[in-house]
């Protein structure tokens, strides 16, 4: 049977109008009433940009921000950061269902996580940091099983970190740094396997730093700084060779620095800095040849300061002050051309400075004071007079408000 040459261009007329609408179909009711939401509990008419909003579809009408599926039929990022958003998150935007990025940082958003994000089971991230968001963290966020990154840094979170998120398997970078979060670090963080930035920095946590957490072979990156955590530094830390970035300063913690942070080759920051530490500096830190920061100021160690140190030909940051170290400087500290900062200021050392400290061209700051040492010729005293005009190292203290910063039954005064 033949078809006309009428009935085939009807047919391709057909064709064209059925394609055209797919090409350019409303997003469903509830996914824009979703985005209608946000724009009203966020003040959108305050936004710094809001581009075609409350105009048309969010999809084919481009509204700023928003990105679509292929066909334009669902929402699949919203990246409105930096953008002056007040106000509340939306609860609606549980309902967008093909959700895969959000990102509202850098605003100031107010009150709590909605309970509806633990909905949007195709999320791979979620970016609420530098906001003012408060309340606890929904425990139910475990249930967001694509979730690669999660950052909600710079917030008034309070509460603790649900042991549950050790499930978000696919998790590689959790940020909850600098909020007014409490309790232990849950050990099951350690079951996250494909974690490469670890960061609870300026909480109130308290307790031990699991030893679970040498588990993280893929970290790169952990920083526990500005907590009130105790107990002993994890030998285990050392079989995190991936590492380049380990803060645990401004802590309670106490004991040995273990030998084993020795075998972190990668690792570029060692800060280590204002907890209750003592022994010895193992020697094993002078295998660490890219390390660029090492500081160890305000603990409690002993003995004199390694020679082997002179090996970390990177380093511009040696900050050992406020401890109880002994001995002479070690000439090889001379030999590390890069250094910027050098400061044993408030130990027990003794003796001559080397003399070739003032061939040290890339030194800019040098604290040397209430110790036993002098310089033998006045060039090496103007050098160091030139060199002694530096800020003094802030000791960090814990900084807590009222209730929110003590271990369990224990009032901590600081």
């Amino acid at each position: 049977m033949s078809i006309t040459k009428s009935k085939l261009i009807n047919l391709t007329a057909i064709i064209g109008i059925f394609s055209g609408s797919l090409l350019f179909a409303d997003v469903p009711p509830a996914e824009k009433e979703a985005l209608v939401a946000l724009y009203q509990t966020s003040n959108g008419d305050n936004w710094k940009k809001n581009t075609h909003w409350m105009k048309g579809d969010p999809c084919t009408d481009k509204w700023y921000g928003i990105s679509c599926n292929s066909d334009n039929t669902a929402i699949t990022k919203i990246k409105l950061h930096s953008n002056k958003l007040t106000g509340s998150i939306a609860n609606e935007l549980g309902d967008l269902e093909e959700l895969r990025y959000l990102s509202l940082g850098n605003n100031k958003l107010t009150g709590k996580l909605p309970q509806s994000l633990a909905q949007l089971s195709n999320l791979t991230d979620l970016r609420l940091y530098k906001n003012k968001i408060s309340g606890h963290i929904p425990e139910n966020l475990s249930e967001l099983s694509k979730l690669t990154t999660l950052n909600l840094s710079k917030n008034k979170l309070t509460g603790h970190i649900p042991a549950s998120f050790g499930l978000l398997s696919n998790l590689k970078y959790l940020s909850l740094g600098d909020n007014n979060l409490k309790g232990i670090i849950p050990p099951q963080l350690g079951e996250l396997y494909n974690l490469t930035e670890l960061k609870l920095y300026k909480n109130c946590f308290y307790g031990v730093i699991p030893r679970s957490l040498g588990n993280l072979f893929n970290l790169k990156t952990l920083n526990l700084s500005k907590n009130i955590l105790t107990g002993h530094i994890p030998a285990s830390l050392g079989e995190l060779t991936n590492l380049t970035y380990l803060t645990l300063g401004g802590n309670k913690l106490v004991g040995h620095i273990p030998k084993t942070l020795g075998n972190l080759s990668k690792l570029t920051n060692l800060r280590l800095y204002s907890n209750k530490l003592t022994g010895k500096i193992p020697r094993t830190l002078g295998e660490l040849t890219k390390l660029k920061t090492l500081h160890l100021f305000n603990n409690s160690l002993v003995g004199r300061i390694p020679s082997t140190l002179g090996n970390l030909t990177l380093l511009e940051s040696l900050k050992l002050g406020k401890n109880h170290l002994s001995g002479k400087i070690p000439k090889s500290i001379t030999e590390l051309m890069k250094l910027k900062e050098f400061y044993v200021e408030r130990n027990k050392m003794i003796g001559a400075i080397p003399t070739n400290m003032k061939d040290m061209s890339e030194l800019k700051c040098v604290r040397l004071y209430k110790n036993f040492l002098y310089a033998k010729d006045d060039e090496l005293k103007k050098f160091l007079s030139s060199k002694s005009k530096c800020i003094t190292n802030v000791y960090y203290q814990p900084k807590c408000k009222d209730h929110l910063c003590h271990e369990p039954n224990v009032v901590m005064h600081f």
